[in-house]
């Protein structure tokens, strides 16, 4: 009876233990990351988040991938096939490249964004839009020969 009592506890503890220990991606958030993904990807769970010395990388499983610099400002937002939230979009973009997208009615079609100092590239679903802050142009960069060729 004893040794049984002794197992129970020693099971108690270990289970205990176990719930203590687990590894929950969101919980491992800084505040202005789980901000983000609070407001942009409210219904998706994390399944990681990863820091290198650039930067950090959430995964939201079945969706996007969002890459932050050390700061936490997002570098880039990819829907991994899914197009990106609206309000990210809206929220996010300056105000002429939004009008723009809106223009060419492209606005709820776009898939991934990348941020690189003033140069914000636009993915949609068969071509990508740059922007220059610095000098506000708009333009189509060329594709590379391996997109033009499908290989």
């Amino acid at each position: 009876m004893r040794r049984n009592t002794i197992s129970f506890i020693v099971l108690m503890i270990t289970i205990v233990m176990m719930g203590a220990c687990g590894n929950n991606a969101w919980d491992e958030l800084p505040s202005p990351i789980a901000k983000f993904v609070s407001e942009y990807f409210p219904y998706g769970e994390v399944a990681s988040y990863v820091v290198t010395d650039k930067g950090s990388t959430v995964k939201i499983r079945n969706g996007a991938e969002l890459t932050f610099d050390t700061d936490y400002n997002w570098t880039k937002v990819n829907g991994r096939g899914a197009t990106l939230p609206q309000q990210f979009i809206y929220d996010q973009l300056p105000s002429e490249l939004y009008d723009y997208l809106e223009a060419i009615e492209t606005d709820e079609g776009i898939y991934c964004v990348t941020r690189d100092g003033q140069i914000i590239v636009v993915e949609l679903l068969d071509s990508k839009v740059e922007y220059d802050g610095t000098t506000g142009t708009i333009s189509y960069p060329s594709a590379p020969l391996h997109d033009v060729l499908n290989l």
